[in-house]
């Protein structure tokens, strides 16, 4: 009897610590990560499947870029859109939070990075 609820102790620790060990592994982004509205300092941005809509604080600029694809990988998304001129372009996302709250647009050589919040 006490050798077997060793045997049970030692692979309820073992259980017990792999959930411990297995909760920092980073699970890759996926349209779910960004779909939906987000606030930033200067307006804010909405993620559809088939659109990237802005709404631009200080002149109150409403557009629609129509996206032709998303890129997800472990911890970034890249969104590819068109712009109003016809030229495609990619924006990249990433340092997501745990609890989906936040996310950053990574720096590009125009713009520095804008941090995001859900609305």
């Amino acid at each position: 009897m006490v050798l077997e609820l060793r045997k049970a102790a030692a692979v309820a620790l073992l259980i017990a610590a792999a959930s411990v060990l297995g909760s920092n592994a980073v699970a890759a982004v996926g349209y779910n990560d960004v779909n939906g509205r987000w606030c930033t300092a200067g307006g804010q941005t909405e993620f559809t499947p088939q659109y990237l809509k802005i709404l631009r604080y200080s002149d109150n600029a409403r557009f629609d870029f129509p996206i032709t694809r998303y890129e997800f990988s472990e911890q970034e998304v890249t969104v590819f859109w068109v712009r109003a001129d016809g030229s495609q372009t990619t924006t990249i996302y990433g340092r997501f939070s745990g609890d989906g709250q936040t996310m950053v647009q990574l720096p590009t050589a125009q713009f520095g990075e804008r941090p995001h919040t859900r609305c």
